[in-house]
């Protein structure tokens, strides 16, 4: 159970910190702050150039607190929570207590978020729920959307994407408010990035493979986490220019057959592009963060 304080938001663990921050980069910043300005924000540009090789350095963060969620729902021990295909927001207190920042309004559903997430248990459910950042940003298009329409390979050329969730020990030094690696606690990180962008180093970076079947089909079996596996030589990007292998491309068969009648469901869609990372892959320590993440 979380004893800190949580946070959700972009954290920019794979960007090349080895620049400095472009003029047009602190333009495009400031506009987008201003269409976000209801939710409580964590920004910073992150150490760059040598300040960025430092074992604690911090990373490029866009960030608000726990009650940056736009909908949650608590669902008690013993009842089924909600169905995450159907429309969550037509839902009602069906399936236990629901809170919605657009029928609450910012102060209270944060008061309400709030007290949800300090006496959160291990036992009942919780159903997280987050858009609010679509006003911005299209992830499918790979473009901001700031009265005009900004392509974001312009700012992540060669990186994905981390929205994460994560805990921030508190600290005895008030005088320290940087999101520091090392004062993190991780527990969601999912990567995003669009054909837009090749993203050529996350296969020497990472381990992709595919979803355990008790994923992909449903089933009732319990998860067990893959093997590990060696990247083979031909995955890792040695210089020249050559776009690596895509981290999204499957080894093993498409079972398209076996998903078609599940077609129609986000989550089935999704299952098919679906990657399990080991945690050696993802909690990399923070020295070999920045001699490999960084160069």
């Amino acid at each position: 159970v979380p004893e800190g304080d949580m946070y959700i938001g972009i954290v920019a663990r794979d960007f090349n910190y080895n620049q400095r921050v472009a003029a047009h980069s602190r333009f495009i910043q400031k506009s987008g702050m201003a269409l976000v300005n209801s939710y409580d924000l964590y920004f910073a540009w992150g150490d760059r150039c040598e300040e960025a090789l430092r074992p604690n350095a911090e990373l490029s963060h866009l960030v608000t607190g726990i009650n940056g969620w736009d909908q949650v729902i608590v669902t008690p021990t013993g009842q089924s929570p909600p169905d995450l295909t159907c429309d969550l927001q037509a839902l009602g207190d069906a399936y236990g207590k629901n809170y919605e920042r657009a029928k609450l309004g910012i102060r209270l559903f944060g008061k309400e978020v709030e007290d949800t997430f300090r006496n959160m248990n291990l036992d009942d459910t919780y159903t997280l729920c987050f858009w609010g950042v679509s006003q911005v940003i299209d992830l499918l298009g790979w473009k901001m959307k700031l009265g005009m329409q900004v392509s974001m390979a312009t700012f992540f050329e060669e990186s994905p994407l981390h929205v994460a969730m994560y805990e921030i020990e508190r600290s005895d030094d008030i005088s320290e408010e940087r999101h520091l690696e090392s004062r993190k606690k991780y527990y969601l990180d999912f990567m995003f990035w669009s054909n837009a962008v090749c993203c050529p180093a996350l296969p020497s970076r990472y381990i992709f493979c595919d979803a355990p079947k008790a994923v992909t089909n449903d089933s009732s079996e319990p998860i067990s986490p893959p093997p590990a596996i060696l990247l083979p030589e031909s995955a890792t990007l040695h210089g020249g220019g050559r776009r690596g292998v895509s981290p999204t491309s499957s080894n093993g068969s498409n079972n398209s057959g076996q998903n078609s009648a599940r077609s129609s469901s986000l989550l089935a869609l999704w299952s098919q592009r679906l990657r399990w990372i080991p945690q050696s892959a993802c909690s990399l320590p923070s020295t070999h963060h920045r001699k490999n993440g960084r160069a």
